[in-house]
């Protein structure tokens, strides 16, 4: 109850970057993963996890837990999700910079990008930004899911 709030304080003040009222539902969170081949993925990213709507999901289905980067614009948000999964490894940064943090972990392409960003809310420009950082950063044969 207590990180719906947050979510809904978040969405109240910061609209068009929070983008719902309320976390996404576990089975959209399952929708979302599935056939994503995060099994066998050596890098997986998040892209607004959130309070770890997702985040559940994603690391149910991961070999190994050091594949996964979740980056996350709001710093709640981000600190939230470090203390639900302290294993995994979530930066407070924009989507925007999804080559530059692989880099910081010595990875140079994701194999799977799982985004829960508000895609409708935001200006085409950002829009365009983010999905440049996707195509840059996704390895050939990568998987990209998302939802609006």
């Amino acid at each position: 109850m207590k990180e719906s709030l947050l979510f809904f304080y978040n969405f109240v003040r910061h609209p068009k970057s929070t983008g719902a009222v309320f976390p996404s539902s576990r089975r959209l969170a399952e929708k979302m993963v599935d056939g994503a081949g995060l099994e066998t993925a050596a890098s997986v990213v998040e892209l607004g996890p959130g309070t770890g709507a997702f985040t559940g999901a994603i690391a149910e289905r991961l070999e190994d837990p050091g594949s996964y980067l979740g980056i996350e614009l709001r710093e709640k948000f981000a600190a939230i999700v470090k203390d639900k999964f302290p294993h995994l490894l979530v930066v407070n940064d924009s989507a925007e910079k999804i080559v530059e943090n692989l880099r910081e972990i010595d990875r140079e392409k994701a194999d799977a990008i799982i985004s829960g960003l508000p895609w409708a809310t935001f200006d085409s420009q950002l829009q365009k930004r983010i999905m440049k950082s996707v195509t840059a950063a996704l390895a050939p044969g990568g998987k990209f899911s998302t939802f609006t």
